[in-house]
């Protein structure tokens, strides 16, 4: 078995995805992704992480709007739009670990508020791969 048809628990793809396992489990019962039950548990194809970064954005996430946001201290012509980890998990599927990971590997952009603190950057709302995710 090659490391791309490694097999992974709802729990391992959910923190591989960056989001919850519920998402994960919701995903399996809409055949957004594919698995086999096994003993009474899913098991899923390391490929299907592919699908999702590559999956369009679910129209019905569309009409949700996100909650409003904080702005940071302005910066001339600047997006002063930002969310706490916390405030961004909350609007989307992500988990707060989630979203540290996406912005540890570079798909959200971040900010730094005054008081260091690390913060999500408004302007990610745009971004189709985020669309899909808003609750």
């Amino acid at each position: 078995m090659t490391k791309s048809d490694a097999l992974l628990t709802t729990r391992e793809f959910a923190q591989k995805a960056g989001v919850s396992a519920g998402t994960v489990s919701k995903w399996l019962r809409q055949g957004t992704i594919n698995g086999e039950k096994t003993s009474g548990k899913w098991l899923i194809s390391a490929t299907e992480l592919s699908k999702i970064a590559q999956r369009p954005e679910n129209p019905s996430s569309a009409s949700k709007q996100a909650p409003q946001p904080h702005a940071g201290s302005p910066k001339a012509g600047a997006e002063s739009t930002s969310y706490s980890i916390q405030e961004f998990s909350d609007m989307t599927y992500l988990t707060p670990w989630g979203v540290q990971q996406w912005l540890k590997d570079g798909r959200l952009k971040k900010t730094v508020d005054a008081g260091g603190q690390l913060r999500v950057d408004g302007s990610n709302l745009d971004n189709p791969n985020i669309k899909r995710l808003l609750r």
